[in-house]
């Protein structure tokens, strides 16, 4: 990080005023149409795929991946990329398996279905186990513009944050999912923006041209992307990235709430789909761009070592940006922080409200919460990340990208467990599914301290131990067949074949059963590995 703090000029600022006071306008322009709780929590399930699509993108993306993907490149080469390089293939599986189940439940919250499956409580320990690694994403997501701008202004981490998320919680608060979602877009513009114009800021700034460059970064190895060993040390090898962080990935965007939210505001299943194969083209090809953003930096650079991967963007951006141009690269660092910081406070709001709150607090009542309540958790959420946020620390030294994925990890692995039992397994019960959630939590843990192995693999581990220990328990308990056909995939498929109600609107609504048009993603999918082993050579 530079020593010298920059001095911020008025132009900038008044740009980045703009900037929050548009996000405002937006949430309120979206309030209006809140009428219920339905509309607050699912948009009135009238969103088409297109700003679906990009919410999808802004929600996955967050700041880390603008401010950490280049400095990790910048370290460690291409490799960095090979943590991604499954998302086409997830897509591809999650949008003719997983999404089409989830979605024809007509649910708002995904662990609604749990307690159809199986009951309250297993419900409610997913449930939990969702909050509480939202909580440890919104924590990084929210630390990354902080780095910037404590640099900057020398102000605490605190006070940061805490502007961040008052921000994202007033527009949050007003427009519920629907102004979260066109927000996103908005702000994905802005930090395409910000990019393409640090872009030829540094390309222009380098002796050599990026072309002549590329002979620089071959020499130092930072093309060398592809390691097919199978070492379970090996960090961004090929195998751990699609059996290891493609479990990962399946699990974010078929359980996690963040993602599936934004599922239900679609108006149709053909804008389910066309979301999830837009979105899988254009993720990859946004963060291959950021990553080749550390390559130029690296030429810009000459190779110069930096302690810590994640300032080297600041350093840029602090030294090298002119004035104007600075207030639109901040504006997008924002952007691309609120916009998954917003996602994850709405989502966390519903799972508490329809999970937690109507479940337990108003069992009795059969009440739903009020517009009010749903605001105040809203709220309440916002302080509590930004407690969160300033008891986490301040000067993490590994990539912030790998970071969050640490962090969630330890989860990812038996939620999905959870999601995979329920809709595969009928001989499976509450009880066994609580214990093999838990033990899935505990054995990753107990493998993570007892030996050293890449965090990839801790998902896929967390998905075998969850789901053997729920199918034993269940059957040493006494599984019971009960009238739960439809909560599971066999069930449904049976159920919409008798009814004849295979496709609409030219897709196929029947959960596996893949179009022609999304065999695109696995197409892209396979040319990603031929382009990395060409530039490499």
């Amino acid at each position: 990080m530079t020593e010298s703090m920059r001095t911020i000029d008025i132009i900038d600022v008044a740009i980045i005023v703009v900037y929050f006071c548009a996000l405002v306008y937006i949430g309120k322009r979206a309030s209006g149409k809140n009428t219920t709780q339905d509309d607050y929590f699912t948009g009135g399930r009238s969103l088409t795929w297109f700003p679906i699509g990009i919410s999808i993108i802004a929600t996955w993306t967050s700041a880390a991946a603008f401010i950490s993907a280049p400095g990790w490149v910048y370290q460690d080469g291409l490799r960095a990329f090979i943590i991604v390089i499954n998302i086409p293939l997830v897509m591809l599986i999650c949008s003719g398996i997983f999404i089409p189940f989830v979605y024809n439940l007509k649910i708002i919250s995904v662990y609604q279905y749990l307690e159809s499956r199986f009951g309250g409580i297993a419900r409610t320990f997913v449930a939990i186990g969702f909050l509480f690694t939202s909580t440890m994403l919104i924590g990084v997501m929210v630390l990354v513009p902080s780095l910037v701008l404590n640099a900057l202004t020398g102000l605490s981490n605190l006070v940061i944050s805490s502007t961040i998320l008052v921000f994202a919680v007033i527009y949050t608060v007003m427009g519920g999912i629907k102004a979260v979602i066109w927000t996103d877009v908005s702000q994905m513009a802005i930090l395409w923006l910000g990019g393409v114009v640090i872009f030829g800021i540094a390309i222009a700034g380098t002796d050599t041209g990026f072309v002549n460059g590329l002979d620089i970064v071959r020499e130092a190895g930072k093309l060398d992307s592809l390691d097919f060993s199978w070492s379970l040390a090996i960090n961004n090898g090929v195998w751990v990235s699609i059996l290891g962080y493609g479990i990962l990935h399946m699990q974010y965007w078929s359980a996690d709430q963040s993602q599936v939210q934004r599922i239900f505001t679609a108006r149709s299943m053909k804008d389910v789909k066309y979301s999830f194969w837009f979105s899988g083209v254009l993720l990859n090809t946004q963060f291959f761009i950021f990553m080749t953003l550390g390559l130029i930096l690296f030429i810009f650079y000459e190779g110069k070592a930096f302690s810590d991967p994640n300032t080297i963007m600041v350093d840029f951006i602090i030294d090298h940006v002119p004035i104007g141009v600075f207030g639109i690269i901040v504006s997008a660092i924002f952007a691309a922080s609120m916009a998954a910081i917003d996602s994850l406070l709405n989502s966390m709001t519903t799972v508490y409200v329809k999970d937690i709150h109507e479940r337990w607090v108003l069992k009795n009542r059969g009440d739903t919460a009020s517009m009010f309540v749903s605001r105040l958790i809203t709220l309440a959420f916002g302080v509590f990340t930004a407690i969160f946020v300033y008891f986490m620390g301040d000067d993490p030294k590994s990539p912030l990208v790998a970071l969050m994925g640490e962090y969630t990890s330890y989860l990812t692995g038996a939620i999905f467990g959870v999601i995979v039992m329920a809709m595969f397994s009928r001989r499976t019960n509450e009880i066994g599914i609580c214990i093999g959630f838990i033990a899935g939590i505990f054995v990753v843990a107990y493998m993570d301290y007892q030996y050293e192995f890449d965090w990839g693999w801790k998902s896929p581990l967390g998905l075998i131990v969850t789901c053997i220990v729920a199918y034993v328990v269940s059957s040493l308990t006494g599984w019971e067949k009960k009238a739960i056909a439809e909560f599971t995939y066999a069930g449904q498929r049976k159920q919409l074949i008798a009814e004849g109600r295979i496709k609409e609107d030219g897709v196929y609504i029947l959960p596996g059963k893949f179009e022609k048009r999304s065999y695109i993603l696995l197409a892209f999918f396979l040319f990603q590995f031929v382009f990395l082993y060409y530039i490499s050579i």
